[in-house]
C-alpha cells in the first residue's frame, strides 16, 4: 500500500463515519488525511504499518459504537502521525527532544532539593518520570502533559539556581558565607557554585529545547 492508496481508503472511511453520525472519529481521520497530503503519494508503507492500518480500517468500518470508533480513529491517527514524522525526518528531532528531556530532568531534580522542598515533591516528580516513560515514548497526551508540567517546575528551580549562582560568584561576601556554611575553603565554595551554575544551565537548555520542539510540532502531536 502506498500513501495515495491509504489516503483514499481513509477518505472513504471518513465519508462512511459522517453518514453514521460519528463526527469525532471522522474529524480525527480528516486530520490523518491532512498529514498524508504533505507526504509523497508514491511512498510505500512499511509492511507492519500497512498490516495494522488495514486491520484498523476494517474494524472501524464495522464498528457501530461511537466511543469505540473514536478510539480506533485515534489509533489510526497515531500510526499516520509516526509515518509523517519518520517520512519528514522530524522523528529525529522528537527523539532528541525526548532524550534531552530526561537528561534535563535528571540534572534538575537534585537542584529542587537545594531549596528545602522536602523529599515528597522530588519523589512525586521522579515517580511521574518513571510511570509516564512509555507515554512520553508513544507521544500520548498524558506523556506530553507530563513533559510540560515537569519541565516547567524544574525550569523554575533552574532559574533560581542560576540567579543565586551568578549573584554568589559576583559577591565575595556571599562566597565567604557559602564556605562557612559548608565548612570548606573559598576555592571549594567557588567550585561548587560554578558546578551548580553549569548543572542549572545544561538542565535549562535541555528542557527549553524539548518544550520548543514539542510546541513546534503541537499540531501534529496533539
Amino acid at each position: 500500500m502506498r500513501i495515495a492508496e491509504l489516503r483514499d481508503e481513509i477518505s472513504k472511511t471518513v465519508f462512511s463515519l459522517h453518514r453514521s453520525g460519528f463526527s469525532t472519529a471522522a474529524r480525527r481521520l480528516i486530520r490523518a488525511c491532512s498529514l498524508l497530503d504533505k507526504l509523497d503519494p508514491s511512498r510505500a508503507l512499511e509492511p507492519s504499518a500497512q498490516a495494522s492500518l488495514r486491520e484498523l480500517l476494517s474494524m472501524i468500518r464495522k464498528c457501530s459504537n461511537e466511543d469505540m470508533c473514536s478510539e480506533i480513529a485515534s489509533k489510526i491517527y497515531r500510526i499516520v502521525m509516526f509515518i509523517y514524522l519518520e517520512s519528514t525526518g522530524k522523528m529525529r528531532c522528537v527523539v532528541r527532544a525526548r532524550k534531552l528531556f530526561y537528561l534535563g530532568a535528571s540534572l534538575g531534580l537534585p537542584l529542587v532539593a537545594l531549596y528545602g522542598t522536602g523529599p515528597l515533591p522530588i519523589m512525586v516528580m521522579f515517580f511521574t518520570l518513571i510511570v509516564t516513560y512509555f507515554q512520553v515514548v508513544k507521544l500520548t497526551r498524558l506523556g506530553l502533559a507530563a513533559v510540560y508540567t515537569i519541565s516547567t517546575l524544574i525550569l523554575f528551580f533552574d532559574a533560581l539556581t542560576l540567579r543565586y549562582s551568578l549573584y554568589a560568584l559576583s559577591t565575595p561576601k556571599e562566597i565567604t558565607e557559602v564556605a562557612r556554611a559548608l565548612g570548606v575553603g573559598s576555592e571549594v565554595a567557588i567550585a561548587i557554585t560554578i558546578l551548580l551554575l553549569l548543572i542549572a544551565s545544561i538542565s535549562t537548555l535541555c528542557l527549553l529545547y524539548t518544550i520548543t520542539t514539542f510546541i513546534r510540532l503541537r499540531e501534529v502531536l496533539l
